[in-house]
């Protein structure tokens, strides 16, 4: 049995230690060496079928964090990474250190592509549109939306959503006269039967969400709309 040098792997947010993780790698292994082999393996893992829906879990916003509740030890091991476990090994009394940026995202190099395949059309939104560009409080009562304003027009939009930004891009839109006819349309499109009524002022429900994060980057609620048709009292591509 080869000899073994202990891992301390610690993720940290500024100067604040969020976790802190304990493996075995091959005796003599420098820190940077034991980063390149944990890499490796979250990015062969990444890689997979199952890599690629966390990372759309995530919004693609896939970090250490992330990594060290989801990638399966197997992945580690691969690399040459053993995870405690019990498993008897000789564990010399060297100790190697790797400290990450817990936030840090990590994207294999083929994802965006990955994504734009999987996800064609999976961005399925259903806007509603007014001529004079008000919106007041219409979608307080879903029921009650078409009897009240039969002259308004359905727009449903689609397209791909850019894993990096976020935005929509290659987007496209279909009119039509009836909440029912839209429906159907995004249905058509493979949105699942599913209408979520925004109410108040702006866009904001307990699916979707506009804001940034503390770094001033956008967010972008992914995991909870994906496939589904909304209303929502915006123009039909907002930036989100």
């Amino acid at each position: 049995m080869k000899a073994k040098d202990i891992l301390t792997f610690s993720t940290y947010r500024g100067n604040t230690t969020v976790s802190n993780c304990i493996f075995l790698v091959q005796a003599g292994t420098t820190s940077q060496e034991a980063e390149n082999k944990l890499r490796k393996a979250v990015l062969e893992f990444l890689s997979t079928d199952k890599g690629t829906e966390e990372v759309r879990q995530t919004c693609q916003d896939f970090n250490w964090g992330d990594a060290l509740n989801t990638v399966p030890d197997e992945f580690y091991r691969k690399q040459g990474v053993d995870v405690l476990d019990g498993t008897p090994a000789l564990i010399t009394g060297n100790e190697t250190n790797v400290d990450v940026n817990h936030d840090e995202v990590l994207l294999h190099p083929g994802y965006p592509t990955i994504v734009k395949e999987l996800d064609t059309l999976n961005i399925v939104k259903l806007y509603a549109s007014h001529e004079d560009g008000t919106y007041g409080d219409i979608y307080s009562q879903k029921w009650d939306y078409l009897e009240n304003y039969d002259e308004d027009e359905l727009m449903v939009g689609y397209g791909v959503s850019d894993p990096l930004t976020g935005f929509l891009v290659d987007e496209s839109a279909d009119f039509y006269e009836t909440l029912e006819e839209a429906e159907a349309f995004a249905l058509s499109m493979g949105a699942k039967p599913v209408i979520n009524v925004f109410e108040g002022e702006g866009i904001e429900s307990t699916f979707s969400h506009q804001g940034n994060d503390t770094n001033g980057k956008m967010l972008k609620f992914e995991r909870e709309i994906e496939s589904e048709v909304e209303i929502v009292k915006d123009n039909p591509f907002p930036s989100w």
